[in-house]
C-alpha cells in the first residue's frame, strides 16, 4: 500500500512539478488517477486478448482440452447462443450436471462430455436426473463427439436435447464470426 502511494506521489509529482499549485495531496491524487487509467487500460487489453484467443479455438483444439476447460468453453459458447445465467456446477455433488443455463424462461441442466468415443445413454440419464435435482425445465448433453443409438433413443423419450460434434462445430463457427 505504501509502495502504491509512493508510486502515485512520484507520478503525480512529475505531472505537478511545474504547476504553481502543488502539495503532496495533489500529487498523490493525480498520480492515483493516472495509475487507475493506466491499470484500467491494461485490464481491458488483457481481457480483449483473452477473448480473441477464445474465438480462435477450433474444434480440433477442443479435443485436447481438459474437462474443466471444455466446460468453461461450452459456457462461453452457450452465452453466445443466447443462453443467460450460465455457470459451472463444480464439485463432487453436481449430480450429473456441469452447467446451469437459462434461455428465455427455460432453465437447462447441462451435462458436458469431452470424449474420444461415442457418448452413451448414461450421460442422458445423468442430465435428466440432474434436471429434477436442480429444478430445471430441460436437460441437455453437449459433446465433442457423437451419441450412441441408445443415447439418442433415450434422449427422444425423455426430451433431452443433444448437441453433438457437428452442432458444436456450428456453435464454434458462429462464435468465431462474432
Amino acid at each position: 500500500m505504501i509502495l502504491t502511494y509512493g508510486i502515485a506521489w512520484g507520478v503525480g509529482h512529475l505531472i505537478t512539478a511545474r504547476l504553481p499549485v502543488g502539495g503532496v495531496t495533489l500529487s498523490i491524487t493525480i498520480g492515483l488517477i493516472v495509475l487507475l487509467i493506466f491499470g484500467g487500460a491494461l485490464i481491458i487489453f488483457w481481457l480483449r486478448n483473452r477473448y480473441r484467443r477464445l474465438r480462435a479455438i477450433r474444434l480440433a483444439d477442443v479435443d485436447f482440452m481438459d474437462g474443466l476447460d471444455f466446460e468453461q468453453y461450452v459456457c462461453r459458447l452457450m452465452e453466445h447462443q443466447g443462453y443467460r445465467k450460465v455457470h459451472n456446477v463444480r464439485g463432487s455433488r453436481d449430480f450429473g450436471v456441469d452447467i446451469l443455463a437459462t434461455r428465455g424462461s427455460v432453465r437447462y441442466a447441462v451435462q458436458v462430455k469431452r470424449y474420444k468415443g461415442n457418448v452413451s445413454r448414461r450421460a442422458i440419464s445423468d442430465a435428466v436426473a440432474g434436471k429434477y435435482h436442480f429444478n430445471c425445465d430441460a436437460a441437455m448433453v453437449v459433446t465433442n463427439s457423437y451419441f450412441t443409438a441408445s443415447a439418442k433413443e433415450l434422449a427422444r423419450s425423455t426430451g433431452c436435447e443433444l448437441v453433438d460434434r457437428d452442432q458444436l462445430a456450428e456453435w464454434i463457427l458462429i462464435f468465431q464470426r462474432g
